[in-house]
Protein backbone atom coordinates (compact mmCIF):
# COMPACT_ATOMS: atom_id res chain seq x y z
CA UNK A 1 0.00 0.00 0.00
CA UNK A 2 2.91 2.24 0.96
CA UNK A 3 4.12 1.78 -2.41
CA UNK A 4 1.21 2.23 -4.23
CA UNK A 5 1.18 6.02 -2.38
CA UNK A 6 4.96 6.80 -3.09
CA UNK A 7 3.75 6.27 -6.53
CA UNK A 8 0.82 7.95 -6.72
CA UNK A 9 3.12 10.96 -5.02
CA UNK A 10 5.80 10.90 -7.61
CA UNK A 11 2.87 11.08 -10.52
CA UNK A 12 1.77 13.80 -8.82
CA UNK A 13 5.01 15.69 -8.94
CA UNK A 14 5.84 14.54 -11.96
CA UNK A 15 2.62 15.87 -13.42
CA UNK A 16 2.74 19.68 -11.53
CA UNK A 17 6.05 19.91 -12.65
CA UNK A 18 4.98 19.43 -16.13
CA UNK A 19 2.51 22.00 -15.98
CA UNK A 20 4.21 24.59 -13.94
CA UNK A 21 6.73 24.79 -16.58
CA UNK A 22 6.85 28.13 -18.41
CA UNK A 23 6.35 27.13 -22.20
CA UNK A 24 7.02 29.52 -25.81
CA UNK A 25 6.87 28.29 -29.29
CA UNK A 26 9.20 28.44 -32.29
CA UNK A 27 8.02 28.50 -36.05
CA UNK A 28 10.27 27.56 -38.27
CA UNK A 29 10.39 27.76 -41.88
CA UNK A 30 12.74 26.66 -44.40
CA UNK A 31 13.61 27.76 -48.10
CA UNK A 32 15.71 26.82 -51.26
CA UNK A 33 15.98 29.30 -53.84
CA UNK A 34 13.20 31.19 -51.94
CA UNK A 35 10.87 28.06 -52.29
CA UNK A 36 9.43 26.32 -49.22
CA UNK A 37 10.74 22.98 -48.46
CA UNK A 38 8.08 20.69 -47.51
CA UNK A 39 9.02 16.92 -45.13
CA UNK A 40 12.38 18.10 -44.15
CA UNK A 41 13.15 16.89 -40.75
CA UNK A 42 14.07 19.49 -37.92
CA UNK A 43 16.02 17.97 -34.97
CA UNK A 44 15.21 19.63 -31.31
CA UNK A 45 18.04 19.28 -28.69
CA UNK A 46 19.05 15.69 -30.74
CA UNK A 47 15.94 14.42 -29.17
CA UNK A 48 12.87 15.61 -30.85
CA UNK A 49 12.26 15.11 -34.56
CA UNK A 50 9.84 17.34 -36.47
CA UNK A 51 8.91 17.31 -40.28
CA UNK A 52 8.40 20.72 -41.83
CA UNK A 53 4.53 21.08 -43.90
CA UNK A 54 3.66 22.10 -47.45
CA UNK A 55 4.39 25.77 -46.41
CA UNK A 56 7.94 24.24 -45.43
CA UNK A 57 6.78 25.49 -41.80
CA UNK A 58 6.64 23.68 -38.18
CA UNK A 59 5.54 24.99 -35.00
CA UNK A 60 7.04 23.28 -31.75
CA UNK A 61 6.04 23.94 -28.38
CA UNK A 62 9.11 24.25 -25.95
CA UNK A 63 10.02 24.90 -21.99
CA UNK A 64 11.78 28.66 -21.58
CA UNK A 65 15.41 28.52 -22.34
CA UNK A 66 17.91 28.01 -24.85
CA UNK A 67 17.64 25.00 -27.37
CA UNK A 68 19.85 23.82 -30.35
CA UNK A 69 17.71 23.04 -33.61
CA UNK A 70 18.88 21.55 -36.46
CA UNK A 71 17.55 21.26 -40.53
CA UNK A 72 18.35 18.59 -42.65
CA UNK A 73 17.71 19.95 -45.79
CA UNK A 74 16.47 17.74 -49.16
CA UNK A 75 14.49 18.42 -52.19
CA UNK A 76 11.37 16.68 -52.72
CA UNK A 77 13.92 13.66 -54.59
CA UNK A 78 15.56 13.04 -51.68
CA UNK A 79 19.54 15.23 -52.08
CA UNK A 80 20.74 16.77 -50.04
CA UNK A 81 20.27 20.46 -50.29
CA UNK A 82 22.28 21.42 -47.01
CA UNK A 83 22.16 21.29 -43.37
CA UNK A 84 21.71 24.55 -40.77
CA UNK A 85 22.63 24.60 -37.16
CA UNK A 86 21.31 27.62 -34.47
CA UNK A 87 20.90 27.83 -30.86
CA UNK A 88 17.47 29.56 -29.84
CA UNK A 89 16.15 31.55 -27.42
CA UNK A 90 12.35 30.82 -25.88
CA UNK A 91 9.85 33.10 -24.09
CA UNK A 92 7.70 32.64 -21.99
CA UNK A 93 4.34 32.18 -23.97
CA UNK A 94 5.97 34.21 -27.08
CA UNK A 95 6.64 32.71 -30.38
CA UNK A 96 10.47 32.72 -31.68
CA UNK A 97 11.06 32.37 -35.46
CA UNK A 98 13.68 30.80 -37.46
CA UNK A 99 13.74 31.45 -41.15
CA UNK A 100 16.49 29.26 -42.78
CA UNK A 101 16.90 30.22 -46.52
CA UNK A 102 19.69 27.48 -48.42
CA UNK A 103 20.70 28.68 -51.77
CA UNK A 104 21.99 27.21 -55.13
CA UNK A 105 24.98 29.86 -55.18
CA UNK A 106 26.24 29.34 -51.78
CA UNK A 107 27.38 26.45 -49.44
CA UNK A 108 26.30 28.23 -46.02
CA UNK A 109 22.74 28.62 -45.37
CA UNK A 110 21.10 32.07 -44.34
CA UNK A 111 19.31 32.02 -40.83
CA UNK A 112 17.10 34.63 -39.51
CA UNK A 113 16.34 34.22 -35.96
CA UNK A 114 13.45 36.59 -34.55
CA UNK A 115 13.22 36.88 -30.86
CA UNK A 116 10.52 37.99 -29.40
CA UNK A 117 10.35 41.22 -26.92
CA UNK A 118 9.50 40.50 -23.33
CA UNK A 119 7.94 42.50 -21.31
CA UNK A 120 10.76 42.37 -18.87
CA UNK A 121 12.65 43.59 -22.51
CA UNK A 122 10.80 47.12 -23.23
CA UNK A 123 12.90 49.93 -22.45
CA UNK A 124 10.81 52.91 -23.34
CA UNK A 125 6.49 53.36 -23.11
CA UNK A 126 6.80 53.40 -27.16
CA UNK A 127 5.65 49.64 -27.07
CA UNK A 128 2.35 50.80 -25.91
CA UNK A 129 1.41 52.77 -29.05
CA UNK A 130 0.51 51.43 -31.99
CA UNK A 131 -0.03 52.60 -35.89
CA UNK A 132 -1.29 50.43 -38.98
CA UNK A 133 -0.49 49.05 -42.00
CA UNK A 134 -2.81 48.44 -44.74
CA UNK A 135 -1.45 46.13 -47.38
CA UNK A 136 -1.93 43.79 -50.75
CA UNK A 137 0.27 41.23 -51.64
CA UNK A 138 0.15 40.01 -55.35
CA UNK A 139 2.41 38.30 -57.65
CA UNK A 140 5.15 39.99 -59.63
CA UNK A 141 4.16 38.87 -62.87
CA UNK A 142 0.53 39.23 -62.97
CA UNK A 143 -0.08 41.36 -60.16
CA UNK A 144 -2.84 38.85 -59.29
CA UNK A 145 -4.03 38.88 -55.53
CA UNK A 146 -2.41 36.12 -53.42
CA UNK A 147 -4.45 34.37 -50.97
CA UNK A 148 -3.02 33.08 -47.67
CA UNK A 149 0.50 34.47 -48.01
CA UNK A 150 1.38 34.87 -43.73
CA UNK A 151 2.65 37.84 -42.16
CA UNK A 152 5.41 38.38 -39.15
CA UNK A 153 6.17 41.26 -37.51
CA UNK A 154 10.38 40.78 -36.25
CA UNK A 155 10.11 41.00 -32.73
CA UNK A 156 6.43 40.68 -32.21
CA UNK A 157 4.25 37.89 -32.05
CA UNK A 158 2.24 38.98 -35.29
CA UNK A 159 0.97 36.14 -37.45
CA UNK A 160 -1.37 37.27 -40.13
CA UNK A 161 -2.63 35.68 -43.21
CA UNK A 162 -4.18 37.39 -46.49
CA UNK A 163 -7.30 37.70 -47.10
CA UNK A 164 -8.82 36.36 -50.67
CA UNK A 165 -8.32 39.73 -52.32
CA UNK A 166 -4.57 39.70 -50.79
CA UNK A 167 -5.15 42.06 -48.58
CA UNK A 168 -4.19 42.28 -44.76
CA UNK A 169 -4.69 44.81 -42.12
CA UNK A 170 -2.00 44.37 -38.80
CA UNK A 171 -0.95 47.08 -35.89
CA UNK A 172 2.34 47.08 -35.23
CA UNK A 173 4.50 49.45 -32.40
CA UNK A 174 4.35 52.99 -33.43
CA UNK A 175 7.87 55.30 -33.75
CA UNK A 176 10.38 52.71 -34.35
CA UNK A 177 11.48 50.91 -37.07
CA UNK A 178 10.04 47.68 -37.86
CA UNK A 179 10.65 44.78 -40.01
CA UNK A 180 7.60 42.67 -41.92
CA UNK A 181 8.17 39.11 -43.42
CA UNK A 182 5.78 37.74 -46.04
CA UNK A 183 5.77 33.95 -46.95
CA UNK A 184 3.63 31.73 -49.00
CA UNK A 185 4.45 28.32 -49.44
CA UNK A 186 4.39 29.05 -53.58
CA UNK A 187 6.61 31.81 -53.69
CA UNK A 188 10.06 33.67 -52.85
CA UNK A 189 9.97 34.94 -48.88
CA UNK A 190 10.28 39.27 -49.02
CA UNK A 191 11.22 40.88 -45.99
CA UNK A 192 10.44 44.60 -45.58
CA UNK A 193 12.71 46.65 -43.56
CA UNK A 194 12.78 49.82 -41.76
CA UNK A 195 8.97 50.27 -42.12
CA UNK A 196 8.10 53.42 -39.60
CA UNK A 197 5.00 53.84 -38.48
CA UNK A 198 3.76 56.89 -36.56
CA UNK A 199 1.76 56.95 -33.53
CA UNK A 200 -2.36 56.20 -34.24
CA UNK A 201 -1.24 56.72 -38.08
CA UNK A 202 -2.11 54.15 -40.82
CA UNK A 203 0.26 53.92 -43.89
CA UNK A 204 -0.43 51.62 -47.42
CA UNK A 205 1.92 49.52 -48.80
CA UNK A 206 2.18 46.91 -51.68
CA UNK A 207 4.25 43.72 -51.86
CA UNK A 208 5.05 41.64 -55.05
CA UNK A 209 6.51 38.28 -54.35
CA UNK A 210 7.67 36.06 -57.29
CA UNK A 211 6.45 32.56 -57.71
CA UNK A 212 8.80 29.76 -57.25
CA UNK A 213 8.57 28.48 -60.78
CA UNK A 214 10.08 31.32 -62.36
CA UNK A 215 12.82 31.29 -60.57
CA UNK A 216 13.32 27.88 -61.46
CA UNK A 217 12.64 28.61 -65.19
CA UNK A 218 16.03 30.89 -64.83
CA UNK A 219 18.22 28.90 -62.90
CA UNK A 220 17.11 26.09 -65.53
CA UNK A 221 17.71 28.80 -68.41
CA UNK A 222 20.83 30.04 -67.30
CA UNK A 223 22.28 26.28 -67.04
CA UNK A 224 20.90 25.75 -70.37
CA UNK A 225 23.21 28.38 -71.40
CA UNK A 226 26.10 27.22 -69.51
CA UNK A 227 26.09 24.48 -71.19
CA UNK A 228 25.98 25.68 -74.51
CA UNK A 229 28.63 28.40 -73.94
CA UNK A 230 30.92 25.23 -72.68
CA UNK A 231 29.76 23.20 -75.79
CA UNK A 232 31.27 26.04 -77.96
CA UNK A 233 34.21 26.01 -76.27
CA UNK A 234 35.03 22.34 -76.34
CA UNK A 235 34.04 22.43 -80.19
CA UNK A 236 36.16 25.90 -80.84
CA UNK A 237 39.18 23.19 -79.03
CA UNK A 238 38.97 20.28 -80.82
CA UNK A 239 38.91 22.15 -84.18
Amino acid sequence: MKQIFKAITILLLLSTTLYSAQTGSASIFTFFNGVALENNEVLIDNKYKQYTDEDGSVEIILEVGKHQIEIFSKDENGANLGYAKKTIEIKDSRDTQVIVTFNEDSSVPHVEVDVPLGESDTKTDNTKYVGTINGKVVTSDTKKAIRNARIFVKGTSIDAKTDDKGEFSISIPADRNMSISIVHSEYSASTLNNILVQRDSTIETLIELTPGSMELEEFIGLAQKVREVLRGVLLKRRE
